[in-house]
């Protein structure tokens, strides 16, 4: 103990009288160290980062057919109602039918090439941000990002609002791309087909969607 604890020990055993006084002094700091520590365990448990939010898929499923075998996937309606809604839309009306993955990256993602079909031009999406993570097997909505943003200076409102329908889907955990597209869906099987359209050679023909329809609860990979 310092010369300072010393001299209020002392001090107290003057006012308190000796053995009692020193044995009420030891028991106080016993539980002064003790809350000291459960005070610190609370801070240190504050500290830490929550967990990263997950994409919620509980669906509807659909079905997406393409040349290289089929995936189904489950939606996220409930932290991204916008785009999951734009999906089933387009899946319904036969936009996505002859859509080539016109990107590939093995080990990251496919992505979807652009689009044609009613309705697509001129009506964007909002940004939708407060969404799950971009983790293996998420589906998030392509759109363009602003050039003119750094640190310091947003997006500006109209690179927010251009995502049309085209998509992509991950196959690694892209934290770059958390808060800055909506991760909006989930591949509940079918991922080896998604690695296998990821794999295909840039100077091969573009695999692509023969079609996509809605589908009751499929069968899961399991954990991906």
């Amino acid at each position: 103990m310092d010369r300072h604890g010393g001299f209020l020990q002392r001090e107290w055993a003057q006012a308190m009288g000796g053995r009692r006084a020193r044995r009420l002094w030891s028991g106080s700091v016993i539980g002064l160290l003790l809350l000291l520590g459960v005070l610190g365990g609370c801070a240190g448990n504050d500290a830490e980062e929550k967990p990263a939010p997950q994409v919620i898929a509980t669906g509807p499923y659909f079905r997406i057919e393409t040349e290289l075998g089929e995936f189904s996937v489950a939606l996220d309606t409930l932290q991204a109602p916008l785009s999951s809604a734009r999906f089933a839309d387009l899946a319904a009306r036969g936009v996505y039918d002859g859509a080539p993955f016109s990107r590939r990256v093995p080990g990251e993602f496919v992505v979807l090439g652009r689009l044609d079909g009613v309705g697509l031009e001129g009506d964007s999406l909002q940004l939708e941000t407060e969404t799950g993570v971009h983790s293996v097997g998420t589906l998030g909505m392509v759109r363009e990002e602003d050039p003119e943003a750094r640190p310091g200076v947003a997006e500006r409102p109209a690179f927010l609002r251009s995502a049309r329908g085209e998509f992509f889907v991950c196959l690694g955990r892209e934290t770059q791309l958390d808060g800055k597209y909506a991760a909006f869906a989930k591949v509940a099987a079918g991922l080896p087909v998604v690695r296998a359209l990821a794999n295909v050679k840039k100077d091969a023909p573009d695999p692509r969607i023969l079609r996509a329809v809605p589908i009751d609860t499929p069968a899961t990979d399991g954990p991906q």
